[in-house]
């Protein structure tokens, strides 16, 4: 089975949380080759979709060595391309097949496909525009369109474009594309019940998709317990700081986090604000209904009981929050310049370089603030009136234990000191670059460009061949024809013998002479016919022929004394004498 497969060259989150929820397949292996021998029912969709595409790209990968300027073999690569998951070989292909069909909307929506897992929503955007103009946007592109608008913030038409993505070509990518850009929007519960075919069906990637979206709406607790469940201990750990920033994070942070495993630097999102406490915040504010005097004094005493009993909790907390620092510090963190990764197996491993000194762990978890109004005293508010909201003063919510991070490292520090599995570095056996591809490209070009001279020099071989032999065929046709002719003349003008009684190279003329000596010399002529054969650049007039030699020449002594000039003659065998004047 020829095959190629294509993997993305970098790691992100998002590749490493897909590899530990769900085995990668390699479209190479032996068991994707039975599978694609077998009928097609027991395949997911999207497998399906990427032995489809498989076939796509070897079929079109064929044609465009044959032919560098099949635009639609480079829109059928680039295509295919994209759906095996290398934007970077797509977007070649799909360069080149533009720049030869420069108005194809599906060329132009294809790119902006490409453009949107290269994560460059703006490009992607001008495509899908471009496409739109050109005629239309193809339909199965609409979710990546969606996509684009959740890269640049825009969740609603995101939203809008994923519905008709999942009326006119749905999946479960699109489906999970959809329920991330609700809890973005701070919709986590209809999220969640919208993957939920999915969870049930123990889709790996929905799990994740539903970590992400209960820790973006302030539940990093459930995300974690989810991480735990689904992840390999090692990359649990290893991730499990970085839920509680999901809080902080923008719309179009959390579409390129949610889908790219792409976040800020840890100081970026320290410095931004949670987006559950700016929900609290911008909640209406309680309204207040007069009291009576005395009940005004009785909630004025159970204000102050409550303000002492919080007093008395936040001294406890105090005397403890230096021994749970302490114990969160002592806690097991990740061992980030010790754990490494390889890209190619059976290279040796390539210890990441340790960091400059860390200075003292910070806390991760998103400061969730509770809003505790402090009461004032009035004498006597005025009757129906709606007081002003009270102050707030901001609690920090403790984090859980253990869920630390070190300032000055980057989420991407803590991708590259995870070790990638022994099972997805030999998945790389299988992987090719768009060089490696180019240059299959390149090799069938120059094997078929052999083939095809090869033919040709065959093919003229061939041809030569067949003229030679209808030459000759036609030489002995001719042969045989002018011995045919050669036959008839023999039988149709033997030798023969006669007796010349006039010249004239006017047959007509001759005719003509032929009557008028028969009359003038009819004693000696008797029942003899003329005849005419050719004689230099003149016709001899003969009368015959004669049964031999003595026949003639007492016929020409007769003519003779009559007064007549004639002499014999006689015809070789074929020499044609062609009748004339007959009486």
């Amino acid at each position: 089975m020829s095959c190629v497969m294509l993997l993305p060259v970098r790691h992100s989150l998002l590749s490493l949380l897909l590899a530990a929820t769900a085995s990668v397949p390699l479209l190479c292996s032996p068991a994707f080759a039975q599978a694609d021998a077998l009928s097609g029912p027991q395949l997911d969709a999207e497998t399906a979709a990427r032995l489809d595409a498989q076939r796509q790209l070897t079929e079109a990968l064929s044609r465009i060595a044959a032919d560098g300027s099949d635009w639609f073999a480079l829109s059928q690569a680039g295509r295919a391309a994209l759906v095996l998951g290398d934007a970077r070989a797509a977007t070649g292909f799909l360069a080149r097949a533009e720049a030869l069909a420069p108005q194809d909307p599906v060329i132009k929506a294809a790119l902006g496909a490409a453009m949107v897992q290269l994560e460059d929503a703006e490009a992607a955007m001008r495509y899908f525009d471009a496409a739109v103009a050109a005629g239309g946007l193809d339909r199965t592109y609409i979710g990546d369109r969606g996509l684009a608008f959740d890269l640049l913030g825009d969740q609603r038409r995101a939203q809008a474009d994923y519905g008709v993505a999942e009326r006119e070509a749905p999946s479960a990518e699109v489906t999970r594309r959809h329920a991330i850009s609700l809890g973005i929007s701070g919709e986590a519960d209809r999220a969640v019940q919208l993957l939920g075919p999915l969870l049930r069906a123990q889709d790996r990637a929905a799990w994740r998709s539903r970590a992400m979206i209960v820790a973006m709406n302030g539940r990093p607790d459930e995300a974690r317990q989810i991480a735990r469940t689904t992840m390999p201990t090692e990359l649990a750990q290893a991730i499990e700081p970085y839920w509680a920033l999901l809080d902080r994070l923008t719309p179009a942070q959390l579409a390129a986090a949610s889908h790219f495993g792409r976040f800020p630097d840890y100081a970026e999102v320290q410095r931004q604000p949670s987006r559950s406490a700016a929900r609290l915040a911008a909640a209406p504010p309680a309204v207040v209904i007069p009291q009576p005097a005395a009940d005004r004094a009785r909630s004025e005493r159970a204000r102050e009981r409550g303000t002492r009993g919080r007093r008395s909790e936040t001294a406890r907390a105090a005397v403890s929050a230096p021994a749970s620092a302490s114990a969160a510090a002592s806690a097991p963190a990740p061992a980030l310049a010790s754990l490494n990764t390889t890209t190619t197996p059976g290279a040796p491993p390539i210890t990441a370089a340790p960091p400059p000194p860390p200075p003292a762990p910070v806390l991760v978890s998103a400061p969730v603030v509770q809003s505790v109004p402090v009461a004032t005293a009035t004498a006597s508010p005025p009757a129906a009136s709606i007081p002003a909201p009270a102050p707030v003063i901001p609690v920090p919510v403790a984090p859980p234990t253990g869920s630390t991070v070190i300032a000055g490292w980057s989420l991407a520090s803590v991708i590259e000191s995870i070790t990638v599995p022994e099972s997805e570095r030999a998945a790389s056996e299988y992987a090719l670059s768009l060089s490696e591809l180019q240059a299959i490209a390149a090799e069938q070009r120059r094997a078929q460009a052999e083939a095809a001279a090869a033919a040709r020099a065959t093919a003229q071989e061939q041809a030569r061949t067949r003229a030679a032999e209808q030459a000759e065929a036609r030489r002995r046709a001719a042969e045989e024809a002018e011995a045919r002719e050669q036959a008839a003349r023999l039988r149709n003008n033997p030798a023969r013998i006669w007796v010349q009684v006039a010249t004239g190279a006017n047959v007509s003329a001759l005719a003509f002479d032929c009557r008028r000596l028969a009359r003038e010399r009819a004693a000696a002529w008797g029942d003899q016919n003329c005849s005419s054969a050719v004689w230099g650049r003149t016709r001899r007039l003969v009368v015959g022929p004669f049964r031999n030699q003595a026949a003639a020449r007492a016929w020409e002594s007769a003519y003779r004394r009559a007064g007549g000039d004639a002499f014999i003659w006689s015809s070789e065998a074929g020499e044609e004498v062609t009748p004339v004047g007959r009486r």
